[in-house]
């Protein structure tokens, strides 16, 4: 953890554009979960199964971050002050209705949400302005 530092229009750091240090603090953030109720899940006349849309919402996030959900790439960010979201309908395990977990024996599975973020990428060339740096992780979420 870096204390906080204000900085003006000079980076807290020497590189220049694109480039940042090699010493890049990042934050792994990890969430289990099971997997949805079936009621998430229902078939149509033609028994087609159709899942309700589930998206994650980040408020923001600084500054790089990549998310996966139950070891599949999702997506990345990099904008520090605006909201991003993801649909992660095709990666979330739900149950099914003979008590298996997205056809696994033995019931429920667990889903596993990761997001990586970086402290520093190019685009905090970008967001060079009058603010507090060395806070980098998610919020607003």
């Amino acid at each position: 953890h870096d204390p906080p530092r204000y900085t003006n229009v000079q980076m807290p750091f020497d590189e220049l554009y694109p480039h940042v240090p090699k010493d890049n603090p990042t934050g792994v953030y990890r969430l289990e979960f099971s997997a949805l109720p079936q009621g998430w899940v229902r078939s149509t006349s033609h028994g087609t199964l159709i899942r309700r849309r589930v998206v994650l919402h980040l408020g923001g996030v600084e500054s790089c971050f990549f998310v996966y959900m139950n070891g599949q790439f999702v997506g990345m960010g990099k904008d520090s002050r605006l909201p991003s979201e993801f649909d992660v309908t095709p990666h979330i395990h739900h149950q099914e209705k003979d008590g298996t977990a997205n056809g696994v024996e033995g019931g429920v599975q667990e889903n596993v949400l990761v997001i990586v973020v970086l402290k520093w990428c190019d685009g905090v060339f970008l967001e060079q302005q009058d603010h507090w740096r060395g806070m980098a992780g998610i919020h607003r979420s």
